[in-house]
């Protein structure tokens, strides 16, 4: 995602981190999830 270099985790616990670090693993995200992230966060009723 352009302009964005940083991603603050909200974990609540240890089993939570472990997701997020195992996505953080994977790599990075392809461009049909992305797109349709952003299309999410556009979409003003959501």
């Amino acid at each position: 995602m352009q302009g964005i270099d940083t991603v603050v985790l909200g974990i609540k616990n240890r089993s939570e981190l472990t997701e997020c670090l195992a996505a953080e693993a994977d790599g990075r995200m392809s461009q049909d999830v992305i797109a349709a992230i952003d299309a999410a966060a556009a979409d003003p009723a959501r």
